[in-house]
């Protein structure tokens, strides 16, 4: 199951995107700083270990993406509205429990060495946080949007594009 956008309080921004660029509706989005548009997450270049990509991530999350673009899409630096303040749902890596108040940080998921660009696990750290554990499932079926097949949790993510948002969380 994919991220799933439950609250907003209308916390957006248009932001570039680059060329032939796929993005899926809430995936979590870092700013390149190079070409100064907004990316997936799985398209960060990995700098070697999970933890180490994560604190360098976690200072260019811009937040997530409000809309879809094709990889088709040639324009360059097409603009795309991106949620930068909002609650969530999002898988979380198989074994983690979650508790209210966990930081959460992006991932590379169960397995692999690149991020996931929807999925979420818990951080001892803020330097690597993204966003923070507001709401979590409960042990009785389908009480829940996402049942009881995949962990998934509910977070508050917040943008560190401008100062205000950089005090998070």
């Amino acid at each position: 199951m994919a991220g799933q956008q439950v609250l907003s309080d209308n916390y957006t921004l248009p932001l570039p995107f680059p060329a032939s660029t796929a993005v899926a509706r809430f995936d979590l989005l870092y700013w390149d700083t190079v070409n100064l548009v907004c990316k997936p997450a799985a398209l960060f270049t990995s700098t070697g270990t999970e933890a180490t990509d994560q604190a360098s991530i976690a200072p260019l999350f811009v937040g997530a993406s409000a809309d879809v673009r094709l990889a088709s899409e040639a324009d360059n630096k097409a603009i795309r509205t991106i949620v930068t303040d909002g609650i969530f749902d999002y898988d979380c890596v198989t074994g983690y429990t979650p508790a209210l108040g966990d930081m959460v940080a992006i991932t590379y998921g169960n397995s692999g060495t690149t991020f996931q660009n929807q999925m979420v696990k818990k951080t001892a750290t803020k330097t690597s946080a993204i966003g923070q554990v507001i709401g979590i499932p409960t042990q009785a079926a389908n009480s829940q949007p996402w049942g009881t097949a995949q962990t998934r949790v509910r977070v508050r993510i917040k943008g560190k594009l401008t100062s205000e948002l950089s005090e998070h969380p």
